[in-house]
């Protein structure tokens, strides 16, 4: 994808999932590189796998993206639960506003980790979740949030004890997410 850093947007669209949810053990693994509903012994080490893939094209009903949600068994021995597709043959941008023709590749990525964390299309306007791209949308709808706490509850504050100069200080903070 020209000019994006897709290694980055998709860290930063599942940080928007986990921080609004109890959704836990983020990080980037090195995967096993088999293909996309491989078996699974002979394929991945994560759950959520990201590839881009033909699906059809940059123009009629044009699917921009897939994925398929947690434990969606293909075929005996093999899943693709969490396996996320965004179609190649489509022209990505990263922009937060007008993308000139192009599609914004953090919308669609934030859009499809909802379905691979287990949402499905909302029917609310303006939802990060809406069946269709109606262009960049970067930050999630209460509708969303309430998807996906619904699914993985709500962040619950940690305190971590620190020791400085002799003091003891309590710092309360939102959850800790592992990233690679």
């Amino acid at each position: 994808v020209g000019g994006i850093d897709e290694v980055i947007t998709i860290g930063l669209a599942l940080d928007k999932w986990a921080a609004v949810s109890a959704f836990t053990n983020l990080g980037m693994v090195a995967d096993g590189g088999g293909v996309f509903g491989a078996p699974v012994a002979a394929s991945a080490v994560g759950d959520i796998r990201v590839g881009a893939v033909f699906i059809d094209g940059a123009t009629g009903f044009n699917v921009l993206a897939h994925a398929f949600g947690p434990g969606t068994p293909i075929q005996f021995g093999t899943n693709n639960g969490g396996d996320t597709h965004f179609d190649n043959s489509n022209t990505w941008a990263d922009c937060a506003s007008a993308c000139g023709g192009a599609i914004d590749f953090h919308t669609v990525a934030l859009h499809e980790f909802g379905h691979a964390l287990g949402l499905g299309h909302s029917l609310v306007v303006g939802s990060v979740m809406e069946a269709t791209y109606a262009g960049p949308r970067r930050t999630l709808h209460a509708d969303d949030i309430a998807g996906i706490q619904a699914i993985y509850g709500v962040p619950e504050p940690i305190s971590i004890v620190y020791s400085l100069s002799g003091g003891l200080f309590l710092l309360a903070f939102g959850r800790q997410r592992l990233r690679g």
